[in-house]
């Protein structure tokens, strides 16, 4: 008897949630298990979740731009040397950089050779681009290094080396056509025969790309200091760099 009443009320209560629920909801309790069954999570659909995202990594990698990246600077430099007392010369002298970055980070070297005034310079630099997400974008760059300037002597050749720190700017105004600047500043030196050596370089111009490549003209000054037994020497070469550039 208990068993039966126990039984009883059992299927009372069992009723009555299921007309509970019949009114609580618009689709029953038919309803309520469809929208837990969508709400459910499976180790089938995790696993298909997982394949696809690692079907749009593979997408991205083979589709963003490589974080490497480099340029190979070829110029002409047209240039008067101003050192009084004497009267200002015209030179020229071909120059050529390469740098190259992986991401964010760079190195450049760059060589120039001045057969008319009997010396060379050997330039390396660390770069670190704080602005910007390619060498061929807008950016902001700061760098450092050592330049190597070897004079040829009568006797023999004199060695100079300077420390380079330098902050350089490039500007597009449209897909195809920039400005851009630097200004470079070299450390002090000393040598028995020059004293003490400083400089500075300034450099403002227009570039125009065309794809992988660009052609430019910038006007360029570079001034060395010379202190010798306290007389001072001021050597100012100023002029303007025509070049071409290759984006690899």
């Amino acid at each position: 008897l208990s068993f039966k009443i126990f039984l009883a009320l059992g299927l009372l209560l069992c009723g009555s949630f299921a007309k509970a629920a019949d009114r609580g909801s618009a689709g029953g309790i038919f309803q309520r298990a469809a929208q837990r069954e969508s709400k459910r999570w499976t180790l089938q659909e995790w696993l298909e979740q997982k394949e696809k995202n690692r079907m749009m990594d593979l997408w991205l990698a083979l589709n963003s731009p490589s974080p490497y990246e480099a340029a190979l600077d070829l110029s002409y430099f047209s240039y008067q040397n101003k050192t009084p007392p004497a009267i200002d010369t015209s030179y020229t002298v071909n120059e050529m950089s390469f740098s190259a970055y992986a991401a964010l980070v760079g190195v450049t070297l760059e060589y120039s050779k001045n057969e008319k005034e009997n010396f060379n310079d050997l330039t390396g630099l660390l770069n670190l681009r704080l602005f910007g997400n390619s060498i061929q974008s807008t950016y902001l760059t700061v760098h450092v290094g050592q330049r190597t300037r070897t004079l040829g002597l009568p006797t023999a050749d004199l060695v100079l080396r300077q420390t380079v720190t330098q902050a350089s700017l490039q500007l597009y105004l449209n897909k195809h056509v920039g400005i851009d600047g630097l200004f470079r500043q070299y450390g002090p030196a000393n040598d028995p025969l020059l004293g003490d050596v400083t400089g500075q370089l300034t450099q403002a111009g227009l570039f125009i790309d065309f794809q992988a490549f660009r052609i430019y003209g910038a006007w360029t000054q570079e001034v060395h200091t010379t202190t010798l037994s306290g007389v001072e020497t001021k050597t100012n070469r100023t002029g303007i760099k025509t070049g071409f550039k290759i984006f690899f």
